[in-house]
């Protein structure tokens, strides 16, 4: 590229001194303002006669506008990535790979590295001479050659590639391939070459063969795709080689089966397979085999070889060899250079539940030596965050486990009545700061999604109870108060007094009134629940889904809405309001009169006619007694009865739905057989529909006289169906219901409980969370034995000693290991206890190195 750099600075002014002269080149090279004159060597030209600097293709010669900002961003963030990545060669490689690709397409090639190189080191120079007063010594020299040859080296090859066109012809060849080959032969041709290279390889290939062939074409794909541009592959490599080390794929395995892919080529290509060829696919594959290679030699530990075998005895050996500073981390975390994976989650989302478990146990075992305390849950929680949502999706069974290791009860009860038990609960809480939304907390996510059984759980009823005593209790009462006010003044207006007394039209507006208030009230806290992120999603059809406020995708929460938007209507569209008179007007003068009535007064003669207006009434009066049963949640047992009805209600409208199908069927039969002899109730299909009903209620005797022999069929056919059938099939459906809920009412009881709590919670202003979060000190130590303070992140209470009589109560499970004490010393393996010892611990042997042995978790 023969470029020429024209400013269109004048060269008028003051003569500049060499050093600026030299300052001005390198400005023009690197795109930097060195000297802070607000320009970069003027603004630049690029006449080229060959290439495009910002493209590197060719054509006629032409005059572009050359963006030396951009070109300046590219070189500073090479150094930067340089000098953070120093201590890691093989990552540094990777991304000078994708920086080499960038400066291509800005059109520098090999024979330019060496000037930026120069033109770097002068700019080094400068921020140290003139800005920093440090002087440039030979020391500064050297180390600047060794580190600009490092760079140019790798820089260099990949610059080489492109300029030799390696994507052009990795993109050709695999054209060549695919045009001539099927993905079956190819898959064939591959598997005969792995057999014959290294046969050991052909048993990490257990998955169908059509489904493996379709995995070579993708991983052809991707050696092609880097070619264009390396930049995706690797950030593709890291989820690609967890995936692999699974499958127990090593780094041994890549030299064969790089030899099973050239040999592949050739046999594909033929006589295509030339030189130039073999160097392009050797560029791809050098790259993009030791950065897989690389990747597989970070990843691999004790750990993740323990998770691929599926060994649990291996996986505790793993861990019983890890210095007790990094144990948490090795359960927690495999870091792949910038990227982490977690073996904990590894193994909750392979199904390897027994692994799991452990992890989760021995991450939440307590343990102390002389210096220290350890304790996982800060590591546990701060890698995952989400793993309250990841076990109530893929393994419930795990939130037993996690809950248990986040309480600790002291081994003796202090005045033989009392014992101290820490509950560790700030991540389940979770900072409002964090999670705005109460319902995204953990806790939200575990009332969501969580089994019903879990909430029995004593961790989990603390933090119910502490929401309900601090706020949640307060506040229910308050809003079923208001609402109780508001029914109350219904029933002495709408139903105590005539609803047709022009005089009570005051009271009926001051009901309206405080009807109103409470729309508006909730119209601002959905409109800030809105505001503040709070919603939900409400699907309304399959495939059709509506975000909405929380509040108001309870169910409960719309009907009050509901009911007190209608009664706002009921109370200021009384007729009243716009006749003007104090006496009795009729239900056909109000604007939503549905009766035939046509008289303007009400006449004692004549039968009542209800209009639109008094149903609309008589079903807000449903909606504010159907809104008292909030009130049973008051009372457990009540709370699980509301519960349970609404899960037999589920059961019985599945039922309700298929007799109403068999009840169109019958009605539509019957009447086409007894359309002649509508007295018999069959002459239209309402008729026929109406009389089937009222049937199966036994509400009147059937008028069968005069029925056909197939009447008579088709109509016993309906009752054995409907009768004998589907309502004997409700009754042993719900039969089995209330059993099965029955065992569970407790938890029921809870969860609606939880879910009112959260829902209050909703309510409260972010400050007033933050508040409460700040008074529950979480922050803080919890102590153990009296002067001995342990991990932080939760609360201690004085319980009753009958809790020592609860299934999840461990006497002190802390283990408390004497001897040298050391983070990078692994924690002293002790044999656990044979069955035959003493259950309550006291034949342990404290001396011997620790306190209840190493099986002293929950379980």
């Amino acid at each position: 590229m023969n470029t020429n750099y024209m400013s269109r600075a004048g060269d008028g002014g003051p003569k500049k001194s060499a050093f600026m002269t030299v300052l001005g080149a390198i400005e023009r090279v690197t795109g930097l303002d060195i000297d802070g004159d607000g320009t970069v060597g003027g603004d630049v030209i690029a006449e080229q006669d060959d290439e495009d600097p910002g493209t590197g293709r060719g054509g006629a010669a032409k005059k572009t506008r050359f963006s030396r900002l951009a070109w300046g961003l590219e070189i500073w963030d090479m150094v930067c990535v340089a000098v953070e990545l120093i201590y890691e060669p093989e990552l540094l490689k990777q991304r000078l790979t994708v920086i080499a690709s960038h400066f291509f397409s800005y059109g520098v090639r090999n024979t330019h590295l060496k000037a930026i190189g120069m033109a770097l080191q002068g700019v080094i120079g400068e921020i140290l001479i003139v800005h920093l007063k440090t002087p440039w010594s030979a020391a500064e020299s050297v180390a600047w050659d060794w580190f600009w040859a490092y760079l140019e080296v790798n820089l260099k090859r990949t610059i080489d590639a492109y300029e030799a066109g390696v994507a052009d012809r990795i993109s050709a060849d695999w054209k060549t391939m695919m045009t001539s080959h099927s993905e079956a032969e190819f898959g064939d041709i591959f598997y005969s070459e792995l057999q014959e290279v290294a046969p050991e390889m052909i048993r990490l290939f257990v998955r169908p063969r059509k489904l493996q062939y379709s995995t070579f074409i993708e991983f052809m794909q991707l050696l092609v795709r880097f070619s264009a541009g390396p930049e995706e592959y690797y950030n593709q490599v890291k989820p690609l080689a967890i995936r692999h080390m699974k499958y127990g794929v090593t780094s041994q395995s890549i030299k064969p089966f790089g030899a099973a892919l050239f040999g592949v080529l050739k046999r594909i290509l033929g006589e295509g397979y030339n030189e130039s060829s073999k160097g392009a696919w050797e560029y791809v594959w050098t790259s993009v085999s030791r950065c897989m290679a690389d990747c597989l030699n970070v990843g691999s530990n004790l750990v993740t070889v323990s998770l691929v075998a599926g060994e649990v005895d291996e996986l505790q050996r793993a861990l019983d060899l890890a210095p007790r500073g990094q144990r948490a981390d090795w359960i927690t975390r495999v870091q792949i250079h910038d990227s982490v994976i977690s073996p904990l989650y590894w193994a909750v989302r392979d199904g390897k539940v027994d692994m799991a478990r452990l992890m989760i146990n021995d991450l939440l075992t307590l343990r102390a030596d002389t210096d220290a305390y350890y304790f996982g849950y800060d590591q546990l929680w701060d890698v995952h965050p989400d793993i309250v949502g990841v076990l109530c999706k893929l393994c419930p069974a795990l939130l037993d486990d996690l809950f248990d290791g986040m309480m600790w009860h002291s081994g003796s009860s202090g005045d033989g009545d009392t014992i101290r038990v820490n509950y560790y609960i700030r991540a389940l809480l979770g900072d409002p700061d964090v999670f705005p939304d109460a319902w995204a907390t953990p806790f939200g996510v575990l009332a969501l999604h969580g089994p019903a059984s879990i909430f029995v759980h004593p961790l989990v009823v603390k933090v119910l109870e502490l929401k309900w005593k601090r706020f949640g209790m307060a506040l229910f009462l308050a809003m079923e108060g208001w609402y109780t006010l508001i029914l109350i003044g219904f029933e002495v207006v709408f139903v105590t007094m005539d609803a047709h007394d022009c005089n009570t039209i005051g009271a009926r507006m001051a009901v309206g009134a405080f009807a109103a208030f409470t729309v508006l009230a909730q119209s601002f806290l959905m409109l800030g629940q809105m505001r503040g992120g709070q919603v939900g999603t409400f699907v309304y059809f399959p495939g059709r889904s509506i975000t909405l406020p929380r509040w108001v995708l309870k169910h409960s929460n719309a009907l009050r809405l509901v009911s007190m938007i209608l009664l706002t209507l009921v109370s200021f569209l009384d007729p009243c309001t716009n006749s003007g008179s104090s006496s009795s007007v009729s239900s056909s003068s109000n604007p939503l009169d549905i009766s035939n009535s046509t008289n303007t007064t009400l006449q004692d003669e004549e039968p009542y006619h209800s209009s639109g207006l008094d149903i609309i009434t008589a079903l807000v009066a449903l909606l504010l007694w159907g809104g008292t049963f909030q009130l049973c949640t008051l009372n457990h047992r009540l709370s699980a009865f509301i519960f349970t009805t609404g899960v037999l209600v589920s059961d019985v409208s599945r039922v309700l739905a298929v007799l109403c199908l068999i009840i169109l069927a019958f009605a539509t039969a019957l009447v086409r057989l007894e359309q002649g002899f509508p007295d018999r109730g069959f002459g239209t299909f309402p008729d026929a529909a109406f009389t089937l009903v009222r049937r199966i209620l036994q509400t009147d005797p059937m008028p069968t006289e005069g029925f056909s022999l197939i009447s008579w069929i088709f109509f016993l056919t309906f009752a054995m169906m409907s009768i004998v059938g589907m309502l004997n099939i409700l009754i042993a459906q719900l039969s089995e219901t209330v059993a099965a809920l029955a065992l569970r009412s407790e938890a029921f009881a809870i969860l609606h409980r939880v879910h009112l709590s959260l829902e209050v919670e909703t309510m409260l202003s972010l400050s007033k969370r933050r508040q409460i979060w700040t008074e529950l000190n979480l922050h803080e130590n919890l102590p153990f034995d009296e002067g001995y303070l342990g991990p932080s992140g939760g609360i201690q209470c004085i319980e009753s000693s009958s809790v020592m009589l609860h299934p999840k109560y461990v006497k002190d499970r802390l283990i408390r290991v004497r001897g040298e004490a050391s983070p990078l010393l692994p924690w002293p393996v002790v044999e656990k206890p044979e069955e035959s010892e003493d259950e309550d611990g006291e034949g342990e042997d404290e001396d011997a190195g620790s306190q209840a042995g190493v099986d002293d978790d929950p379980n």
